[in-house]
């Protein structure tokens, strides 16, 4: 039977059909069925697929499976957690890597370098069992996050071990010159993946990139560059794709629309083709000997031992629990990508047998069986965080009311802010008026939608049909779990602004995340001037945190200068501003125009305004070339209506946004 191109494309689509079905018969993890279904399909069984059909779609899949892997740590939390990460990483990496390679070497008899790969393999992980972990409502738990940045540390290196052992296998000189090329390859990958590419990619997206498949494509590209550059050194090209997926993550929001798409042409195709090539090379025949049984026990011992050693050595060391000790060891067990990468590899360059290959194999489901069955058990005994891990603008809700002017300055500002936190942007046009309200609200909604990925966004807008345009957006925050709301505020009409005063008054009073109310004076600014309140109690000292974090953002992605007004410098304490900071002391600075410049941003914490409107009428009557930013903790917004000082503040007829300390803070 002749296999061309459109049988291939149909047998694997067939696997992956049926490769559920298989999986939920057996009552094993769904990853199992597609790698069985390749056996069947495989050249030791029905002979279907074999290594002309299927070799290019599994190499392709591996890439792309290396690529999300990177794509999808979450490089906040390896930050915020880098030395308990580093500590495990360590740990889980070591142990099972000298335990894997003593039981190659003195065990299995064989030689240096299988030995050296054979522990290797053993040493990395990968996170299939983050579903059992979210599904449980322990994602924040510190357990979950130092193994997710671990992973980081266990994957380069098993990666790295790799590239110098299949480059001193295939003959590419003395160990010395191999360590040479790698450590170049790796450089010239790290340059390309981690600063070239996330650079084009963040301008790409503002220029020709704002469509989404076109988006998408620039990923690939960038996936295929870096794998590109790998093999150009003789190291394999799986590496240069999870750092590729590392350079570019920060342009991917998380529960984005852009990474839905990413997911969707993984598991719809690419990665269970990768694990359906996985599967034709296990040959039943050599499975079932009792040689490969015994091996594969023998591995599947190595790895446990190794990875229930850093686990509970790496709990005690940073103090975990019992049970988050053994979350750690749930998480750290499974072996997928990496493992089936340099086992294939060591396989390619003679130093595995089929015999090994299979019970490794053989392994990865084993592991992945006792992982998620060890993780559920720990996830649902370990207590969860005391406070949400989410980054501030994970998730930026935009209100756009009725009667909202051009949104192009505000969506410029929402995407720069989004993007310190690679986080999604979400505009909700609300209609509150019957006839062609919901025309208006679309109008609206597309337009925010064109300018925030203009300005380089991954943006998802929603229509809402509601009584008040307050009870939509908090509706909303409820539906889309938004960790930030901002909601414009106009004075072209008083009674506009009278209405939307009471509106945002009840947003601030009743949102459970910060809020941010914004007057845009234009499309581009010249600078950010963050204006900084003495914060003498808890709830001002919120307000200027977040404040000052708003505008480092601003500052970082739309890369323009930071000047810093302060009452006093003690105010300043313990904050950092990058280098080149212009900072200036008292109150009366802002009514300078060298230091408040007209097309200039200014940044200022709810606590500020109050204290500031009293002490400056005319500031928004003479300063409306000044765009405004007020920054509220959760529940922090007050408006006040009819306050003289604060209409002339702000600049909002009728309406001064104040603080109030007396309302307690989440």
């Amino acid at each position: 039977m002749h296999i061309g191109p459109v049988e291939i494309v149909a047998i694997v689509a067939l696997a992956i059909v049926v490769a559920p079905a298989i999986a939920g018969f057996l009552r094993l993890p769904g990853i199992i069925g597609f790698v069985i279904a390749g056996t069947i399909a495989g050249p030791y069984v029905l002979h279907l697929l074999g290594p002309v059909q299927i070799d290019a779609i599994g190499t392709i899949g591996l890439l792309y499976l290396m690529f999300q892997a990177g794509l999808e740590i979450d490089m906040a939390t390896f930050n915020k957690h880098r030395t308990s990460a580093l500590i495990f990483g360590g740990l889980t990496f070591t142990l099972p890597f000298l335990l894997g390679m003593a039981e190659g070497r003195f065990m299995l008899g064989l030689g240096s370098l299988a030995a050296v790969l054979i522990g290797s393999i053993w040493a990395s992980h990968t996170l299939v069992t983050l579903p059992d972990v979210r599904e449980a409502g322990v994602s924040s738990n510190r357990a979950v996050t130092t193994t997710a940045g671990a992973t980081i540390i266990t994957d380069t290196l098993a990666l790295v071990v790799l590239a110098l052992v299949t480059g001193q296998a295939a003959g590419s000189g003395s160990t010395v010159s191999v360590l040479v090329k790698v450590v170049a390859g790796l450089a010239a990958t790290a340059v390309l993946s981690l600063i070239v590419m996330p650079w084009l990619g963040k301008r790409y997206f503002r220029g020709l990139g704002h469509d989404r498949a076109m988006r998408f494509a620039f990923l690939l590209l960038a996936m295929a560059a870096g794998a590109t550059c790998c093999e150009l050194f003789g190291i394999e090209g799986l590496v240069g794709a999870f750092v590729a997926g590392l350079g570019v993550n920060r342009l991917v929001p998380k529960a984005g629309p852009l990474m839905e798409r990413v997911d969707f042409v993984g598991s719809a195709f690419l990665v269970p083709a990768f694990l359906i090539y996985v599967g034709t090379k296990l040959n039943p025949a050599v499975v079932i000997q009792p040689a490969t049984v015994a091996m594969a026990l023998g591995f599947m011992a190595a790895l446990v031992a190794g990875k229930a050693l850093a686990a509970f050595i790496g709990g005690r060391l940073l103090k975990f629990t019992t049970n988050e000790s053994g979350l750690m060891l749930g998480m750290s067990m499974p072996q997928a990508a990496a493992t089936l990468a340099a086992t294939l590899a060591g396989a390619g360059v003679g130093l595995f047998d089929d015999r090994i290959v299979n019970a490794v194999v053989l392994v990865v489901l084993l592991s992945i069986i006792a992982g998620s069955l060890t993780t559920r058990f720990f996830a649902r005994r370990v207590e969860l965080p005391a406070g949400g891990s989410r980054p501030l603008a994970d998730t930026v809700l935009v209100g756009l009311p009725a009667g909202t002017a051009s949104v192009d300055g505000l969506m410029r500002v929402v995407a720069g802010i989004a993007a310190g936190d690679a986080g999604l942007v979400l505009p909700v046009a609300v209609a509150t008026e019957g006839g062609h309200a919901m025309e208006a609200a679309e109008a609206r909604a597309s337009e925010a939608t064109k300018a925030g990925e203009a300005a380089g966004a991954d943006v998802e807008s929603r229509i809402r049909r509601s009584g008040s345009y307050s009870g939509a957006i908090l509706e909303a925050i409820s539906d889309r779990k938004a960790t930030m709301v901002v909601s414009p505020f106009e004075s072209a009409d008083l009674s506009l602004a009278r209405l939307m005063g009471t509106e945002l008054q009840r947003i601030g009073r009743e949102s459970p995340v910060p809020v941010l109310a914004a007057r845009m004076a234009s499309q581009k600014f010249s600078k950010i001037v963050l204006g900084l309140d003495q914060a003498t109690t808890p709830p001002k000292r919120l307000d200027v945190g977040l404040a000052t974090k708003v505008a480092l953002s601003l500052v970082n992605s739309l890369e323009l200068p930071l000047v810093v007004t302060s009452f006093d410098e003690q105010s300043l304490a313990g904050l950092d501003f990058p280098e080149g900071t212009d900072i200036h002391i008292g109150a009366e600075q802002l009514a300078d125009p060298d230091v408040l410049p007209q097309g200039a941003l200014l940044v200022v914490p709810a606590s500020l305004v109050r204290r500031f409107g009293l002490r400056a009428k005319p500031f928004a009557e003479q300063r409306s070339d000044v765009s405004i930013l007020v920054v509220a903790g959760p529940h922090r917004l007050r408006l006040i209506p009819g306050v003289a000082q604060g209409s002339a503040l702000m600049g909002w007829g009728g309406a001064s946004l104040v603080a109030s300390d007396s309302v307690a803070t989440e």
